[in-house]
């Protein structure tokens, strides 16, 4: 069923009587009857909402209306419209649509005579929040309202450019940060580093700190605060300085309860694999890869930490040349050099297993996101077949590495900017891939929030029965469509989901808490979330 609300103007006495049988719910009245007073006093007198165009009026004509109109009890819209078949740019004159908003507070729209819809666009970014465009079969036809009218595909096009509109307007609230900022933020802001090595006891100044671009460390703003303080630990050239410089590493509190008998961690580089792991807690570390790490040296420290924790994997989204990971892209090329990639990353991992005579298979997380650029494609749905298929491959020559596709959002941000995800990011989809083929995903958590609200489903009821299927966790929290990321204390709906996770579900599967940014200042946002967790298990 088409989801259309349908009323229609009326002209006379005779045509209200007329939609008054049919039991219509709202009117509208055109442009000549606006000074229609008889028309008007009857419809005030069905108490059904109406909007009114001002076309062919005065500003005299205008404020009489409106004082007309407080006095009825129905609620009513009116419109901006310049009546000329077509109105011509110059005479639009949208900018009236302003004056409007002052003169009254019902919902000002604009009716539109023009040609195409740029005036809609405009009407829209002045405050608009009604269009009326006019729509014809053939543009042909005899009558002036034909030749400003569109036709059906036109139509399609219009009201895509109008939603689009109406998106990018957003709000007046105060300016945060967006989602895909966030992300940008790291690579082009600038922090402080050291421009030498410089022991510990030591008061910055400016002669022995440098810009590197990087939003990791603090900024330039943010180390104003920090200038005359001696730093805890000693630097090397090139090193980010950070908060922890200055200020020594509180004792951590108890996690003990926490990670008993349960795999639970954060994702780790490995770069600071090391540091981290000493800095707070874990039983498992999931050790996020980039292109470049699959040829690096694994850090000796290793051996000493696979001690304490599992260590798991997650597959780099990008390889080499920004290349996004697609082993299913109708690019031939581009399918061939994500497969290649891939096996080299196996490569790697089966060298690392082997190297440390792991008794346990290596999770690696993978992103499968079949993406596009411009919009979704349905069709991709199809490829989950071929992706079983490949992941089956992947697993019969490589025993010791278990393939996790996670769950992925609707809109996920690539190269700075936002894709589309086209497989494993429907919630339903994802629960028919694991049935039928009785394979084990990665369940994020934001991941899955942000595409329950993208597609209108119960994240509470994909969330329990996704876990029937989950052998591993992603645990953030989430906002929006693609916000992600965000501390698990401040997404209170996931909240009951974690309790009962971490009471009856995690036994045997492991998770981290995959925190934006949880990694600097010696993991504080991890151990922010783990803390959370914690504070459930002991509730």
């Amino acid at each position: 069923m088409m989801d259309i609300h349908v009323f229609f103007s009326v002209w006379d006495l005779d045509s209200l009587r007329f939609a008054e049988s049919l039991g219509v719910d709202s009117y509208k009245i055109g442009s000549g009857d606006m000074r229609n007073t008889l028309l008007l006093e009857e419809v005030f007198k069905t108490r059904k909402p109406f909007l009114i165009s001002t076309g062919m009026s005065s500003e005299d004509e205008v404020d009489d209306l409106i004082n007309r109109l407080g006095k009825t009890d129905s609620e009513y819209g009116i419109f901006h419209c310049h009546s000329a078949y077509p109105a011509p740019d110059h005479h639009l004159n949208l900018s009236y649509i302003n004056r409007l908003k002052t003169k009254c507070r019902c919902p000002i729209g604009y009716s539109s005579h023009d040609l195409g819809s740029t005036a809609s666009l405009v009407a829209v970014s002045l405050g608009a929040t009604i269009l009326e465009k006019h729509i014809t079969l053939d543009r042909n036809s005899y009558g002036n309202d034909h030749s400003v009218s569109l036709e059906p595909s036109e139509l399609i096009q219009y009201v895509s450019e109008c939603q689009r509109a109406f998106q990018m307007l957003g709000s007046e609230q105060p300016r945060t940060i967006g989602p895909g900022e966030k992300f940008n933020k790291i690579s082009l802001t600038k922090s402080i580093i050291a421009k030498s090595d410089i022991p510990a006891g030591s008061v910055l100044t400016p002669s022995l700190l440098d810009f590197y671009p990087s939003g990791e460390g603090l900024s330039p703003e943010s180390f104003s605060k920090y200038m005359h303080k001696k730093t805890v630990s000693p630097l090397s050239a090139g090193q980010l300085i950070t908060r922890s410089i200055f200020v020594p590493e509180e004792d951590s509190s108890d996690l003990s309860e926490l990670m008993s008998g349960r795999l639970i961690g954060f994702p780790v580089r490995y770069r600071d694999i090391t540091p981290l792991s000493k800095s707070i807690p874990s039983s498992y570390l999931e050790i996020h890869m980039s292109y470049r790490d699959v040829f690096a040296d694994i850090p000796r420290e290793i051996e000493t930490i696979i001690q304490d924790n599992r260590i798991g994997f997650h597959a780099p989204d990008i390889y080499e040349d920004n290349l996004i990971f697609d082993p299913f892209s109708h690019d031939k090329d581009l399918a061939l050099r994500s497969t290649d990639s891939f096996k080299i990353l196996l490569d790697h991992l089966k060298n690392f297993h082997q190297q440390y005579r792991l008794s346990y298979p290596l999770n690696l997380v993978v992103s499968f996101s079949s993406y596009t650029e411009y919009s979704h494609d349905a069709s991709k749905a199809k490829l989950y077949p071929q992706i079983n298929d490949f992941i089956d491959k992947c697993i019969s020559e490589y025993p010791s590495i278990s393939i996790l596709p996670q769950s992925l959002p609707a809109l996920a941000w690539y190269l700075g900017g936002q894709r589309y995800v086209n497989t494993f990011a429907h919630p339903k989809e994802i629960l028919e891939f694991a049935r039928e083929y009785n394979k084990k995903i990665c369940l994020d958590l934001s991941h899955l929030m942000m595409a329950c609200n993208f597609y209108g489903v119960s994240f509470e009821t994909y969330s329990d029965l996704l876990a029937d299927h989950a052998g591993h966790y992603h645990l953030a929290g989430a906002s929006g469509i693609d916000d992600e990321g965000l501390n698990l204390v401040h997404t209170k709906r996931m909240h009951p989901f974690l309790s009962s996770l971490l009471k009856h579900k995690l036994s045997g599967n492991s998770a981290i808490v995959e925190t934006w940014q949880g990694h600097l200042d010696q993991g504080a946002g991890f151990k922010k979330d783990l803390l959370f967790l914690a504070s459930l298990v002991n509730s």
